[in-house]
Formats: structure tokens, C-alpha cells, sequence
């Protein structure tokens, strides 16, 4: 019952604000030219990290929470703080440089670029979470760097794939089943998944939107989500999932940096049918 009160939750909320906030940052000039030439609203995805805590504080009012209030609101920091990261982002876009090593090459001449500030900040909001579980006594201070590295790359992974309508939203959902079937096979049951309904509900009610192509996640979303499932998969509390997460998200970095995952999906025929799946 209350999987579905938050995914219906998260429909709606969504619904309500996401013609309007689309709307504005179109008027706003927060746009960007998506792979074909158009320019769209950019940043759209502000509409998850504006609904979730509302979301979880209408849990919280009908006290139908299973797990602890304390880590909820060190989720809602992490996501929060990952999409103010992503929007900045999306506000002061260099796209002149991709991938990590362009970012580091221009800091070492001196020039700061939008993803390097990203990177930065997105990598102290994460080590703020893992402290903030582990002074809470939620977490051994051995795990605090692999923990710090899966959220931060969790985030960082989403972003890899708004690059089409629609695949960014379908990635999420592949990797959240990805994981949730890891823990199922184990026989763990995780109460921090549901956290995910609200939002799930959210992006259901966003993805015709996007996968339409009038208007992107941006970093602003792409973070948030990415930052979601790095926090939920830490709250688990499970050295399998947490270790599975990290080999899976630092392959996807690694593969970024060698290869275009467009063309390789594009080179694959169940792989573009999935992609081009709802799309005109």
C-alpha cells in the first residue's frame, strides 16, 4: 500500500509542475540543442529534486516510514545537493571539453570548466554524506571511501546517457532493476528501494515529455537520479550490492572515456530497439 501511495505520489506531483517548470525554463533561456539540432528546455529534471521531499514528508506525517528519519534526510541532502551541482552545470555549460581527463587537462592550464566544478562539488557532497552515516555509527569508516566512490559515480553515470530522448530515464530503470534483482537473488529485502516509488511515478509522468524531445533531464536530473540510486544502494547496507555498484559504475566511466556508447548502440539491434523504444 504504501509503494504505491508514493508512486502515485510521484505521478502526480510530477504532472502538476512539469508543463509549468518546462514552460519557464524555456522563457528563462535555459535551453539547449538536443542530437538533432532543436533547442529544447534544458534542466527539467528540477522537477524530482522539487517533489521528492514532499514526497517523503508526507511519509513522514502518516509516520509510514520503515526506516530510519535521520538517513532520510542525508538522502535528501545527497540528491538535493547533486541536482543544485547539476544545474550550475546546466547554467554554466563548457561543452569544449568531454570526459574527465578534458576537465583535468584545462584545470592543470589554470581554466575551470563546468564539469570540472561538477566533479569537484559532486565528489565533497558525497564524501559529506558517507561521514554523515558514519558519525551516526551507520557505517564503518573503512567503507567511507568505497561508499563515496559509488555515489559519486552513480550520479556521474546517468549524465552518461542523456544524450538521446528517453535513455537516460530507461537506464535508470534497467540499473534499479539491476540491482533490486542482485538483492532478490540474495534473499535481501531492502526497505530503502521503496524510495525510489515517488520518483519512479515522477519519471513515468516525465518520460513523455522527454522521450518526445521537448525538453531534457539536464545534469540537474541526471544527477539527482544518479545520486538516488548511489544513496539508496549505500543505505542497503550490503558489501555485495555496494561492490557490484562500483564495478558496474566504473566500467560505464571507463568505457566513456574509450568509446561512444551512442554508436554502440547504434551498432546493436536489440540495443537500438530498446533505445528508440515510445520515440516518433
Amino acid at each position: 500500500m504504501l509503494e504505491f501511495f508514493l508512486f502515485l505520489l510521484g505521478v502526480s506531483m510530477v504532472k502538476v509542475i512539469l508543463r509549468p517548470v518546462s514552460e519557464l525554463l524555456l522563457t528563462s533561456g535555459v535551453t539547449k540543442e538536443n542530437y538533432v539540432g532543436v533547442r529544447i528546455p534544458t534542466a527539467v529534471g528540477v522537477v524530482f529534486p522539487l517533489t521528492l521531499p514532499l514526497s517523503l514528508a508526507a511519509c513522514l506525517t502518516l509516520k509510514q516510514v520503515l526506516f530510519n528519519p535521520e538517513e532520510v534526510f542525508l538522502l535528501l541532502f545527497i540528491t538535493t545537493g547533486m541536482g543544485f551541482v547539476g544545474l550550475c552545470d546546466d547554467l554554466l555549460k563548457t561543452d569544449e571539453e568531454k570526459g574527465f581527463r578534458g576537465h583535468f587537462a584545462q584545470l592543470l592550464k589554470g581554466k575551470l570548466t563546468s564539469g570540472a566544478l561538477k566533479a569537484g562539488a559532486g565528489i565533497g557532497f558525497a564524501l559529506i554524506f558517507t561521514s554523515g552515516l558514519w558519525v551516526m555509527g551507520r557505517a564503518s569508516l573503512w567503507m567511507l571511501i568505497p561508499q563515496t566512490l559509488v555515489v559519486a559515480l552513480a550520479t556521474n553515470s546517468i549524465n552518461l546517457f542523456d544524450l538521446r530522448p528517453g535513455r537516460a530515464v530507461k537506464f535508470f530503470f534497467f540499473a534499479a532493476i539491476l540491482f533490486f534483482l542482485l538483492l532478490e537473488l540474495r534473499g535481501i529485502k531492502s526497505p530503502y528501494f521503496k524510495l525510489l516509488y515517488p520518483v519512479s511515478g515522477g519519471l513515468l509522468a516525465y518520460l513523455p515529455l522527454d522521450i518526445k524531445a521537448q525538453g531534457m533531464l539536464g545534469d540537474t536530473g541526471a544527477n539527482f537520479l544518479g545520486a538516488l540510486l548511489g544513496a539508496v544502494i549505500i543505505l542497503t547496507k550490503d558489501p555485495v550490492l555496494l561492490y557490484s555498484a562500483f564495478c558496474f559504475f566504473l566500467s560505464l566511466q571507463l568505457g566513456a572515456e574509450r568509446f561512444s556508447f551512442s554508436q554502440v548502440i547504434e551498432s546493436n539491434r536489440v540495443l537500438r530497439f530498446l533505445d528508440e523504444l515510445g520515440r516518433d
